[in-house]
């Protein structure tokens, strides 16, 4: 939260603008720091709109509240930024929730449109603008980016974010494999292992993220003696078939489940998944090289 006299000092200086500007002042605010012709003309209409807008655009400029940058993140499109992330938030705070609403919903649309590869910014603005039910998926997708990039915290952070926005079904089952993983890569067990096994009951038999949950599952729960808890979905991965893009999962899955067995000294359950994954590889045709290896 900004200090009330730095606010208002802000303020006093967007309200000397002539009112063309301050609108658009108010309008690129909604995307953040930074923001482009293109995305603030979608808030405003075209016609004589654009005409308003480059004039605007050009007296902020002027004043140095914003600055042009000579690349753009979107090919053809102008960018900008503010020069100082106060006065952005300077600018929001003058918005009404009406606006800011409308605002953030046509902010993703234009985002959409363009090709915007963060989830995150897409989840953010679709939330702002009460569209919870478009934002679960894209906090889903920021999760995985997260995942990805071996940020285990922004996992957490985004799939809490995902949960609040009220998410159920098969969304909550890859939420809940997501949650697993970060806690697994981050030993908090205690914490993997009950999302672990509620994953694969909210998850298709054979999935890509029942595969996934699976084959980290297993390792917990034979660390820490709750190997009788996966009997069921155990006996339920020998009978199913995986899904097309769940193949090199399911391979890894059944080849940790060979492992682990060996390691237990139970040959005849090693021999059963051993033999789902020789099944699964020759079902698939070429294997990647880290499958190939499992």
């Amino acid at each position: 939260a900004l200090p009330e006299t730095v606010l208002a000092m802000l303020q006093a200086r967007i309200s000397r603008l002539e009112p063309g500007a301050r609108r658009v002042l108010r309008g690129a605010s909604l995307f953040g720091k930074t923001f482009w012709r293109d995305g603030v003309r979608t808030l405003y209409g075209g016609g004589r709109a654009t005409e308003d807008l480059d004039h605007s655009l050009e007296v902020l400029l002027a004043d140095e509240i914003i600055a042009q940058h000579q690349e753009s993140r979107f090919p053809g499109e102008i960018e900008y930024s503010f020069r100082h992330l106060l006065m952005r938030d300077a600018a929001y705070s003058l918005l009404t929730e009406t606006d800011r609403s409308l605002g953030h919903r046509l902010a993703a649309m234009y985002l959409e449109r363009r090709g915007e590869t963060d989830a995150m910014v897409l989840a953010e603005h679709l939330r702002l603008s009460d569209d919870c039910e478009r934002a679960i998926p894209y906090y889903i997708r920021a999760a995985e980016q997260s995942y990805a990039g071996n940020d285990s915290e922004g996992v957490l952070v985004r799939t809490a974010k995902a949960e609040e926005c009220g998410v159920k079904g098969e969304q909550l089952g890859r939420l809940r494999t997501l949650q697993f993983l970060a806690y697994f890569w981050r030993a908090e067990w205690a914490s993997a292992f009950p999302r672990g096994l509620e994953a694969l009951t909210l998850l298709p038999a054979g999935s890509l993220w029942w595969c996934t949950a699976m084959s980290h599952l297993f390792v917990i729960a034979a660390n820490i003696n709750e190997t009788g808890q996966l009997q069921e979905q155990l006996s339920l991965f020998t009978s199913v078939q995986p899904a097309l893009d769940a193949h090199c999962q399911y391979i890894t899955a059944a080849s940790v489940l060979v492992t682990m067995f060996s390691l237990l000294g139970s040959r005849q359950q090693a021999c059963r998944f051993l033999d789902s994954l020789q099944r699964a590889a020759r079902g698939h045709g070429e294997l990647d090289d880290t499958t190939r290896g499992f």
